[in-house]
């Protein structure tokens, strides 16, 4: 009972997404005391140790995860867990085959199908079978108040954003829950930041920080809404506006007035790399290997991504390529930003053959939640626009461009002149064309 008592201690406080530091401390002492559980306990203990123990080694994980469930195939957590692990070491396709025995267990919870829609969006499956998942979930759990967000996955992967927006509104309108709130309006910012309502997709994240800081306040909530500003400056505005709001931000609240495994140090790294500001990006870096490379459990990998941001931040493309190569490899980001990444740093410096091929790797899979394709979609079409115009191939030009127009025909009246510039690059082709 001790050593199962510190398994759901862990198993609490990671759910609850804070205090890593005593969430690895209750799971580092079931696991010293596991020869005192029985078989099925000693297997899901030994699972969640190395799936965000201090030592993480997916393998072993799943090796002990796999073992429980042919100990008893209607466990959830040998089942969803298993699940989980297959999705970090990015095998889609058997995490999505984990999750279809999730959702048909007895006892199945709104998570399972929620998580196997976003597989499905990753694996490219048609509008029929998330339409068919939504279904199962609505009949399994017709009560459930997270139902509105299978629609909403559901609709985002049919690249139905007018549904998607109209379900998260119908939630933000009237929420039952702290969750309805904020995802409601997490989902309606990401989609406005994807067609270039920027202005809307402030308001939004600004609403959703407010919920939240009123329901639970702290320093890293009020911190993170300054961040959130700096971040909209440096993609869409001003990047030295960005980087005052970031040092003004740090003065205010300082990252002493924050627990150590809370301090936004990746967020730092991004917007360092973002504003191609050098300092900004090591502060990043030197801040998560002080208070967090000891919690993150994929330390090397997770060292390489912010590593990487550094170097972009400096323009050194070909570390840039190698740091998130191996980023990618640790499991610290998936594939799909990583070619993202490469793509950027082959045509930034000079490999527009290179960039290409790793940008159509990123737009070919669809994002299960987008927030890359948030802050990078549209200009990668643009991007690709440029490359094949450069290349001499104007239909390809004019496809990319096509769907850049496209996907920003409502962006706010300040990006309004970048959309008419690419149109008038398409008639100018077209007319070249013709």
């Amino acid at each position: 009972a001790f050593a199962m008592a510190w398994r759901k201690l862990a198993v609490l406080i990671n759910n609850e997404g804070r205090d890593f530091a005593g969430m690895q401390a209750a799971i580092s002492t079931a696991y010293r005391h596991r020869d005192r559980l029985t078989e099925m306990e000693r297997l899901l203990t030994e699972g969640f140790y190395f799936t965000r123990g201090p030592q993480r080694d997916h393998p072993k994980a799943l090796a002990a995860y796999e073992a429980a469930a042919n100990l008893d195939s209607l466990s959830t957590a040998a089942l969803n867990n298993a699940a989980v692990i297959f999705g970090e070491m990015n095998q889609y396709e058997k995490a999505e085959e984990y999750y279809r025995k999730v959702v048909r267990l007895p006892r199945p919870f709104g998570g399972g199908f929620t998580n196997l829609l976003t597989e499905q969006i990753r694996n490219g499956r048609s509008a029929a079978a998330l339409d068919s998942t939504v279904e199962l979930y609505r009949a399994t759990l017709p009560e459930s108040n997270d139902f509105w967000e299978a629609q909403w996955y559901a609709a985002w992967g049919k690249g139905d954003m007018a549904t998607a927006d109209s379900v998260a509104l119908a939630v933000a309108a009237s929420p039952k829950s702290l969750r309805q709130s904020l995802r409601s309006a997490s989902g309606l910012s990401t989609l406005a930041e994807i067609r270039g309502m920027v202005g809307d997709a402030r308001l939004l994240k600004a609403r959703f920080i407010e919920t939240l800081d009123r329901a639970e306040p702290s320093a890293a909530n009020r911190l993170q809404a300054a961040l959130d500003t700096a971040y909209y400056e440096a993609v869409y505005g001003d990047r030295a506006t960005a980087l005052v709001v970031v040092r003004r931000a740090l003065a205010r609240i300082p990252m002493s007035e924050i627990a150590p495994d809370l301090r936004p140090w990746n967020t730092l790294g991004n917007l360092g790399a973002l504003t191609g500001d050098v300092a900004l990006a090591r502060q990043g870096l030197d801040g998560w290997e002080r208070d967090q490379a000891a919690l993150s459990g994929i330390p090397a990998a997770r060292r390489a991504n912010l590593a990487a941001g550094v170097a972009y931040a400096g323009r050194k493309w070909d570390d840039v390529i190698t740091l998130i190569t191996a980023a990618e490899t640790g499991f610290a980001v998936d594939p799909r930003f990583a070619a993202l990444v490469r793509g950027q740093a082959y045509m930034e410096s000079g490999g527009p053959d290179s960039a290409i091929a790793s940008f159509e790797r990123f737009l070919a899979q669809r994002e299960a939640i987008p927030t890359s394709d948030a802050t990078f979609r549209a200009d990668v079409l643009k991007r690709m626009g440029e490359m094949y115009e450069a290349k001499g191939d104007r239909a390809k030009a004019i496809d990319y461009y096509g769907q850049f127009i496209a996907q920003w025909a409502h962006a706010d009246a300040n990006l309004q002149p970048r959309v008419q510039e690419i149109r008038e690059r398409i008639n100018r082709l077209r007319g070249e064309t013709g």
